[in-house]
């Protein structure tokens, strides 16, 4: 039996994230937990005893700050942890999701399309505003300080008066977007991980590259054809029930216990987002 692994980056509410583990604890199932360096007093401890079934592997703990390089060397250090043991999946998740479908039916899914890369991308093909994350050299964005802000913001100005294009040195390269989450096969997170020097050069100073590194490299690879998501298999269900539209500021809707039944009659397995602090019945009813 192949297990699953599931990635998991984590920053807040401990509570909720042991919710989320008692949901995933079977047999068949690993865990590989990131929690950020910035939450301190993070009870680890207490996360790992709610695990009576399923493996627990902490990894290094990094300082991610959103759309910065940190992101992507996060995902980085999970799946290299993930990848010494051979998985039939790798699922990347937050601390603020949840599945919205048992274990066994979340195993009968994959098996079902094993071999299937879900990997998000919002085909045909990425506008220019987007291509311009990777395009321009981002070398101050996330650093911290107003000046390096506007040293940042002046220098993507200046890069594109000038006409520099670092994509252009990557010949035939198709660069592909998406939202983060995923669930790939062993082959394609062993091929991201062997790739990850290249991943640093070409990612190493864009912004929010981590929704565009993995799409990139999958869009690109022998596993170009086995890419599942609502765009190039719509016959497929879509593996994650996020609600952009009653998000707010570019953030996902947080789902509530009025949204209970939506939750359940979705064919998605699992949810994003949730938050003790809007909604603590949702996730109990869960």
């Amino acid at each position: 039996m192949k297990k699953h692994a599931y990635l998991i980056m984590a920053h807040t509410q401990p509570e909720l994230l042991k919710m989320l583990l008692k949901k995933l604890d079977d047999e068949r199932n690993d865990i590989y937990l990131h929690i950020d360096s910035k939450a301190k007093d993070y009870p680890l401890d207490e996360v790992a005893e709610v695990l009576q079934k399923a493996k627990c592997v902490f990894t290094e703990r990094t300082d991610v700050k959103w759309g910065s390089y940190s992101q992507i060397y996060c995902e980085m250090v999970l799946l290299k942890e993930a990848v010494k043991c051979e998985h039939a999946y790798y699922h990347l998740l937050s601390g603020m999701d949840l599945p919205i479908k048992s274990q066994d039916e979340i195993h009968a899914f994959f098996e079902k399309y094993d071999g299937l890369e879900f990997v998000d991308e919002d085909l045909p093909e990425i506008s220019e505003a987007v291509l311009s994350r990777v395009k321009y050299n981002h070398k101050f964005y996330g650093k911290a300080g107003s000046a390096k802000d506007i040293l940042g913001a002046l220098s993507a100005k200046g890069q594109k008066l000038l006409g520099v294009d670092k994509t252009k040195k990557y010949g035939d390269i198709i660069f592909q977007k998406g939202r983060n989450w995923f669930s790939i096969t062993h082959g394609l997170a062993k091929l991201v991980v062997e790739k990850e020097s290249w991943i640093q050069e070409v990612f190493g100073h864009s912004v929010c590259g981590d929704e565009l590194f993995l799409q990139t490299v999958a869009r690109n690879s022998e596993f170009a054809d086995k890419i599942c998501n609502p765009n190039t298999m719509p016959e497929v269900p879509d593996t994650r029930y996020i609600d952009w539209e009653r998000g707010s500021n570019n953030n996902p809707y947080i789902f509530k216990e009025s949204d209970y039944e939506e939750l359940m009659n979705s064919s998605a397995l699992f949810a994003r987002k949730f938050d003790l602090n809007i909604d603590k019945k949702i996730v109990e009813k869960l």
